[in-house]
């Protein structure tokens, strides 16, 4: 009933893929309440927790995870645009905005770009890729992949090569590797078909992937793929 930060997450990637991804017209009301809950459930540290009535201390994987969702909520509560070949997404977005022109959000763009920055230094000041801390675990690999999975979402959105002069991606790929079994699956924390799947979501860097097929879309499932769309 208080909320849980790592389905946030998951909540909020579904409403990116429904929007974004298959053209669906996903409420900005949503995206505020979401991102209004981000902003209050923040650690006084800029950290987050799994289950924030809990206010216990921050960790890796609940950080990378709200970092990826605050992200996505700011790109749909006027953040940054993008655009097309024509204008034309830019049509679509401004026709889409028309219809829901009464609603105000509770959430502001200042609100949202503070808690990122907040978020992003406790990340900087406490960083590593293999000893990511998470509920119940204070750093001994539990849930190794699943923060990576994570993190690259966070660092593929914040257009970030490298973190604390570390190639996180470079080094997150011999961690991950290093890990895989000789029959090709991870069995890492919570069982080899969650790990398998963490696992190949970081290495083929499934956020850069759904970016690009993001951006080829004009809204409502439309793609571009032709001269003079």
């Amino acid at each position: 009933p208080h909320g849980d930060t790592s389905m946030t997450q998951y909540a909020i990637l579904g409403m990116w893929e429904a929007g974004d991804g298959a053209g669906l017209n996903v409420p900005r009301k949503a995206w505020d309440d979401a991102a209004q809950w981000l902003v209050k459930t923040q650690n006084g540290d800029g950290g987050f927790v799994y289950h924030p009535v809990e206010r216990k201390e921050s960790t890796h994987t609940m950080a990378v995870a709200s970092l990826g969702s605050l992200y996505i909520c700011r790109d749909h509560l006027g953040g940054k645009r993008r655009s097309a070949r024509g204008g034309l997404l830019q049509a679509v977005q401004d026709e889409e905005e028309k219809k829901e022109g009464s609603f105000k959000s509770s959430t502001t763009p200042g609100q949202i770009d503070d808690a990122i920055k907040k978020a992003t230094g406790w990340l900087t000041s406490h960083f590593t890729l293999d000893k990511g801390t998470g509920e119940t675990d204070s750093g001994g690999g539990r849930f190794l992949l699943y923060y990576l999975y994570a993190f690259e979402r966070f660092a593929t959105l914040a257009d970030l090569k490298l973190i604390n002069g570390v190639d996180w991606y470079a080094e997150g790929s011999k961690i991950v590797l290093a890990k895989q079994q000789p029959d090709g699956s991870w069995n890492v924390g919570d069982g080899a078909e969650a790990s398998t799947a963490f696992a190949v979501l970081f290495l083929v860097r499934s956020t850069h992937i759904s970016k690009i097929i993001h951006d080829r879309r004009l809204g409502r499932g439309t793609l571009v793929s032709g001269r003079g769309l």
